[in-house]
C-alpha cells in the first residue's frame, strides 16, 4: 500500500512542462521502492520529501540537477545519485537541512547518501583525532567512486560548544572506516557551500584536500584535529578601530602577527565582499579605509579570517567593529 501511495502522490507533483519535476508539499516514500528523477531540473517549492529510511530511496539521473532546496524543502532520507558527476546532495534529516557535495568525482555508477541528525553509534577513534561531532554525520553506500568531499555546518550545530577555543583551523573531516573513525586531509572552505559568504562558527564547510576512494568509509562527519594548533596562543586581535585620528585605536592591531611574515589577511563586509586584505604579511596599519584607497569604510561590523602560515588554513577569524 505505501508504494502504491506514494507513486500516486509522485506522479501529482511531476511538471513536465521543460522536462521538471516540481516539489510542492510534503511527501512520504515507503520501504523498499526507489524513485528515480530522471528529469533535467527537479525543483523545491515547499514541503520535505520524507524517505523511510529502512529500504526508500530518491535517486537523481546522470544529468538531473535540482534547485532551491533549503531547511523547508529538501530530501529526508538516502539519496542516490547515478553517474560520476560533480553532485551537491540536498539531504536533511527532522527539518535540519544539512548538504554534502561531491566534486571530481569518478568511478562506478552510483552513490548513496543519507544525513542523519544524530550521534553514530560507533565511537573509535584514530590517533590523529580528538573528537567527532556529537549530533550528525552522514552516511555512504553502495559506492566505489573517487572523489573530493566537502561536509556542511549551520547555526543549527552549536560549533561554538563544539570547537571552544580552537580555532576553525582544526576541524577535519572525520571518515569511517573498519569502525574506526579516521582522519582526512582537509581544508576549511573560504567560501562556504551553503551560501558563499566566508566560513564561520554559524556556517560554514570544509572539503577534503584532494579526491579519495568514498567507497571505503561507511560515514563522514566533522571532527577536531589531535592536538590543534598552538601557534595561536600569545596573539590577540582588536576587535574595534576608530580611525579619527586621536591616537588610540587609529589602526587595526593584530598582536603578534609580525612573527608570521607570509600571513594573509582577509576583511568582509556583512554581505561577503572583500574590502580589505594583506596577502605577503600585515604590519598593523590599516585604519578602516576601503581596499588600497583613502575611502573610510562606514560604521560597523566586519568580519576577518587569518591565515598564518599562507597554507590555505584559517587560524583566526572573527568580528571587528568600525567607528568613527
Amino acid at each position: 500500500m505505501n508504494r502504491y501511495l506514494c507513486c500516486i502522490v509522485s506522479l501529482l507533483l511531476v511538471e513536465t512542462i521543460d522536462a521538471q519535476m516540481a516539489i510542492h508539499s510534503d511527501l512520504y516514500l515507503g520501504p523498499d521502492y526507489e524513485l528515480f528523477n530522471a528529469f533535467e531540473l527537479t525543483s523545491f517549492h515547499s514541503g520535505i520529501m520524507t524517505i523511510d529510511r529502512n529500504g526508500g530511496l530518491f535517486s537523481f539521473g546522470p544529468d538531473s540537477v535540482w534547485e532551491n532546496s533549503d531547511s523547508s524543502s529538501h530530501l529526508d532520507g538516502s539519496i542516490r545519485k547515478y553517474g560520476p558527476s560533480a553532485f551537491t546532495f540536498p539531504t536533511g534529516h527532522g527539518g535540519q537541512y544539512q548538504p554534502l557535495h561531491i566534486s571530481q568525482a569518478a568511478g562506478n555508477a552510483q552513490i548513496d547518501v543519507a544525513f542523519v541528525a544524530l550521534p553514530h553509534t560507533e565511537t573509535e577513534l584514530s590517533l590523529e583525532l580528538d573528537a567527532l561531532h556529537p549530533a550528525f554525520y552522514w552516511s555512504v553506500a553502495n559506492s566505489s567512486n573517487q572523489g573530493r568531499l566537502t561536509l556542511s555546518w549551520n547555526v543549527n550545530n552549536d560549533m561554538s560548544s563544539f570547537v571552544g577555543s580552537r580555532p576553525l583551523s582544526d576541524l577535519s573531516i572525520a571518515g569511517l572506516l573498519g569502525g574506526r573513525w579516521q582522519q582526512i586531509p582537509s581544508l576549511v572552505d573560504t567560501n562556504s557551500l551553503i551560501d558563499f559568504s566566508p566560513s564561520d562558527l554559524l556556517s560554514g564547510s570544509i572539503s577534503s584536500e584532494s579526491s579519495f576512494n568514498l567507497g571505503d568509509y561507511s560515514a563522514f562527519t566533522i571532527g577536531l584535529k589531535k592536538g590543534g594548533t598552538t601557534a595561536t596562543t600569545d596573539m590577540s586581535v582588536r576587535e574595534g578601530v576608530t580611525p579619527n585620528n586621536d591616537g588610540v585605536n587609529d589602526e587595526w592591531v593584530i598582536e603578534g602577527i609580525e612573527a608570521y611574515p607570509s600571513a594573509q589577511v582577509y576583511v568582509y563586509n556583512r554581505l561577503g565582499k572583500l574590502v580589505f586584505s594583506a596577502l605577503s604579511g600585515y604590519d598593523n596599519s590599516w585604519t578602516g579605509n576601503f581596499g588600497g584607497n583613502l575611502d573610510p569604510l562606514p560604521v560597523g561590523p566586519y568580519y576577518y579570517t587569518v591565515d598564518l602560515e599562507a597554507d590555505g588554513q584559517i587560524d583566526l577569524q572573527g568580528w571587528i567593529y568600525i567607528n568613527y
